[in-house]
C-alpha cells in the first residue's frame, strides 16, 4: 500500500472520532439543567384514619391525594408549577395539586419549578403505596373505643363483648360505599353497621371461634380488606 492511503486512512479516523466527540458533548448538555434554587415536595393521602391513630394517612390505589411544592427561597419570586404523574402531564399549574393515586406499588411524582416563565428548579418523588387495612379494637360501654389494636387472640371474659372495626387507609370521599361481611367459624353474621360486632356467649360454648370480617367498596374495587382474630372463651 501506498504512504498516501495510510495518510488518508488516518485523516478518516480523527475525522469520525472528533464526529463522536462532539455528538456526545451534545447529548451530555441536552441532559443537564442548571437549577437556580431547591424545591421541596409534600404529600398528603386523604385517607381515613381513627382520631386516636397517631400515625400519618397512607396512600391507598384510586384515593386521592395532594400534593404542595415548596421553593427553598428567601426571594420572593413569579413561580408557576408544571406536575407530571409517571410521566404524564396534570392539569394544574398550582402549587398544590390534587389526584387520584394510580394502581400498583408505587408511582413517581414530578414537579418543575418556572420563575417568570424561565426554568428554576425541579424535584421527582418516587411515591410508594399501601394497601387498606382492616382493625379490631374492643368497645366499652363507659369507656368506647379502646386503642389497643385486637391482633390474633381476644378473650370474652363477661356475658357479652363488643367488637368495632376500624377501616384504615380508605378514601374518605368513599366511606359511604364500603361494605362488610362478619363469618364466626364460617357461618355469617347479619349486623345493622358492619363496622359493629356483638357476640353474647351462648349458652354451650365452644373453647375457641374464628371471627373474621371482610370489607370491599363497591366503586373502587382495588380497595378491599380482610382480617380475623380467635375469640377465646374465658369460664
Amino acid at each position: 500500500m501506498s504512504s498516501r492511503f495510510f495518510i488518508i486512512l488516518i485523516l478518516c479516523l480523527l475525522s469520525i472520532g472528533q464526529n463522536t466527540e462532539a455528538q456526545f458533548s451534545v447529548n451530555k448538555t441536552e441532559k443537564t439543567r442548571i437549577t437556580a434554587g431547591e424545591v421541596e415536595v409534600i404529600v398528603e393521602a386523604d385517607t381515613y384514619v381513627p382520631s386516636f391513630y397517631r400515625g400519618r394517612a397512607e396512600p391507598t390505589s384510586g384515593n386521592l391525594m395532594r400534593a404542595i411544592a415548596i421553593p427553598l427561597d428567601i426571594n420572593s419570586g413569579n413561580f408557576t408549577y408544571r406536575w407530571s404523574l409517571n410521566g404524564q402531564s396534570l392539569s394544574s399549574s398550582d402549587q398544590a395539586v390534587t389526584f387520584p393515586a394510580p394502581i400498583g406499588d408505587n408511582f413517581t411524582l414530578e414537579v418543575t419549578v418556572l420563575n417568570n416563565g424561565v426554568f428554576w428548579s425541579e424535584k421527582g418523588e418516587t411515591i410508594s403505596l399501601s394497601n387498606p387495612e382492616v382493625i379490631f379494637y374492643e368497645e366499652n360501654t363507659l369507656r368506647g373505643i379502646g386503642t389497643i389494636a385486637i391482633k390474633n387472640d381476644f378473650s370474652l371474659i363477661g356475658a357479652e363483648a363488643s367488637i368495632t372495626a376500624e377501616p384504615f387507609f380508605v378514601g374518605k370521599q368513599n366511606q359511604n360505599n364500603l361494605q362488610g361481611s362478619w363469618k364466626i367459624d364460617d357461618g355469617a353474621v347479619t349486623t345493622t353497621d358492619w363496622r359493629k360486632l356483638t357476640f353474647i356467649r351462648p349458652e354451650e360454648p365452644n373453647a375457641k371461634y374464628l371471627v373474621e370480617l371482610n370489607i370491599f367498596n363497591r366503586v373502587n374495587l382495588n380497595e378491599q380488606a380482610r382480617n380475623n382474630f380467635n375469640l377465646h372463651l374465658e369460664i
